[in-house]
C-alpha cells in the first residue's frame, strides 16, 4: 500500500501537479524625493505628492469599507514657517485642548530612522460630524512622528476611524519601518518640547490637529 502511494505521488509529480501556490501579500512601490525622504506604499494605495508646497508633503490614502478613510502623511517643515517655525510651535498646536472635539493626547520619546523624535497618540471626534452633523458620531484616531533636522523639522503621521485602528496602524508600524529621511544629521544639541499645556500664546492653525496644506 505504501509503495502504491509513493508510486502516485511520483506520478503526479511527473505530471506537473503541484501544490496551490502561496497567496502573494499587496505590491508595493518606492518613492524618493531627494533631499527629503524616501518610502514604500503599496500601489493600490492612493499617493499624491505635493514636494513644491511651503511645507512640502506626500500623502497616500486608502479606503477601508468597512470604517472608512485610512491616511498616512509625511510633512517637512522649513525652518521659519508662518504657521509652525519650529517643532516645539507644531507640538504646541498638536497639545492644545480642544472640548468641541473632545480631544485626547498622549506623547512619549521615540525615533525616526533612527534619529531622536517623539510620538504623540490623538484621540478625537471626526471633524464632518462636529462642524456640519453629517454621518454619525464616531472618534478619529491619529498618530505622529515627528523629528528634528538641521534647517526644520519631518512630521510622518497616520490618521484612521476608530473601529479600523487595531488593523489598520500596522499599516503606519510598516511605514515607519520602511522610512528613510535624506536630510542632513541633526545637530547635537536641539531643542525640548515644551510641556503638555505650556506654548498656548504660539500661534498656529485654528484647527484642532495640524495640517501641512494650512496657508
Amino acid at each position: 500500500m505504501k509503495s502504491l502511494l509513493a508510486a502516485l505521488l511520483i506520478g503526479l509529480a511527473a505530471a506537473g501537479v503541484s501544490a496551490a501556490p502561496k497567496a502573494k501579500g499587496p505590491a508595493f512601490k518606492t518613492v524618493t524625493r531627494k533631499g527629503l525622504c524616501a518610502f514604500r506604499v503599496p500601489k493600490d494605495w492612493k499617493l499624491k505628492e505635493d514636494w513644491k508646497a511651503a511645507a512640502p508633503n506626500a500623502s497616500i490614502e486608502f479606503m477601508d469599507a468597512q470604517a472608512g478613510p485610512v491616511l498616512l502623511q509625511a510633512a517637512f517643515y522649513p525652518a521659519g514657517d508662518p504657521t509652525y517655525p519650529d517643532l516645539a510651535a507644531y507640538a504646541a498646536q498638536l497639545q492644545k485642548p480642544n472640548s468641541e472635539f473632545e480631544k485626547k493626547v498622549s506623547s512619549a520619546a521615540a525615533a525616526l530612522d533612527g534619529r531622536p523624535a517623539t510620538s504623540f497618540h490623538v484621540e478625537m471626534l471626526d471633524m464632518l460630524w462636529v462642524t456640519v452633523k453629517v454621518g454619525g458620531k464616531k472618534t478619529i484616531k491619529k498618530d505622529f512622528r515627528a523629528a528634528e533636522y538641521p534647517g526644520g523639522f519631518v512630521v510622518v503621521s497616520f490618521s484612521c476611524p476608530e473601529k479600523a485602528y487595531d488593523d489598520r496602524v500596522r499599516d503606519f508600524e510598516r511605514f515607519l519601518a520602511d522610512f528613510k529621511l535624506l536630510t542632513p544629521k541633526p545637530l547635537p544639541l536641539s531643542p525640548t518640547l515644551p510641556p503638555k499645556g505650556e506654548g498656548d500664546a504660539i500661534k498656529g492653525s485654528s484647527g484642532p490637529v495640524p495640517s501641512p496644506r494650512t496657508p
